[in-house]
């Protein structure tokens, strides 16, 4: 990103989500990034972050139009004393400013194009369940598989680790002896 916290020119709360905090930046330069931060409570720790910023690369590398992360942190151990992810703050409005001004014909050519990227999405082939993560991010103690590459993508640097699924790591079943993932899909799942 390059650009010093003494350029922050405004930072402003814009969001609050299940899970994150949301921030817009505005440095000096007039250049806007949005700076997620997880709540303590989110879990699994380290495990979030870490497979959404894989996640958003994966899908980029796939042409789904996703923000550009600039700079992100799994572990606490950091200035901010907090996981977060920082990326590029996308141009335009959002879509619940302008819909009930827009013409039905221009709502049905939005969920076209809604429609196109969730297509996109279901015709992702991935080898096992679970969520997805650069190789290297999980520690010794969880299984990974590795991605395959095809001919068009390289994915040699991603791998489906355990599920961030909430779920699985709510209250004390993070302590389970349960299989988070990640789990070999079986052939006739999809049949």
């Amino acid at each position: 990103m390059g650009q010093p916290v003494a350029n922050i020119a405004l930072f402003k709360k814009i969001a609050e989500g299940g899970s994150y905090r949301v921030f817009e930046a505005t440095f000096r330069n007039g250049i806007k990034v949005i700076v997620r931060i997880p709540y303590p409570c989110t879990i699994p720790h380290t495990h979030g972050v870490a497979s959404e910023v894989a996640t958003m690369d994966f899908l980029r590398r796939h042409g789904i139009a996703v923000p550009k992360v600039l700079d992100w942190s799994s572990s606490s151990s950091n200035i901010i004393r907090s996981e977060y992810i920082i990326m590029e703050r996308v141009p335009g409005k959002e879509l619940e400013e302008t819909w009930y001004t827009l013409s039905v014909k221009e709502r049905m050519a939005i969920m076209g194009k809604i429609v196109a990227v969730e297509q996109k999405l279901f015709n992702l082939k991935l080898p096992a369940y679970g969520s997805i993560y650069y190789k290297g991010s999980l520690g010794p103690e969880f299984s990974s598989i590795d991605m395959t590459s095809d001919s068009s993508i390289d994915l040699s640097r991603f791998c489906i680790g355990p599920s961030t699924e909430y779920l699985w790591w709510y209250n004390r079943r993070k302590d389970l002896p349960t299989c988070k993932g990640p789990c070999k899909l079986l052939h006739s799942f999809y049949m």
